[in-house]
């Protein structure tokens, strides 16, 4: 079974899994990922494949959420956020 609190950032993990549905079985991967920032991603698909396509849209949706916060942001929180270091004078 997964346990996602076990996930490091940048790691995932996956389990096949089948169920009946209408005297068919079905196959489906649970799927979960975590980025580098520790946020959580699942989803639960028929391939593996498709799991990765659905992290990677949410990952890219992610990225332009924040870039579209840009420009109501000042510089300093975007380095905070970013823990970059202060400029030395």
């Amino acid at each position: 079974m997964l346990n996602p609190q076990n996930l490091k950032n940048g790691q995932e993990q996956y389990e096949k899994f089948t169920y009946r549905v209408g005297g068919k079985n079905k196959t489906r991967y649970q799927y979960d990922y975590r980025d580098g920032d520790g946020k959580l991603f699942s989803c639960t698909k028929p391939t593996l494949k498709e799991c990765r396509a659905a992290r990677d849209i949410a990952v890219k949706l992610e990225i332009k959420r924040w870039y579209d916060e840009l420009p109501s942001r000042t510089t300093q929180e975007i380095m905070d956020e970013l823990k970059l270091p202060q400029e030395v004078e």
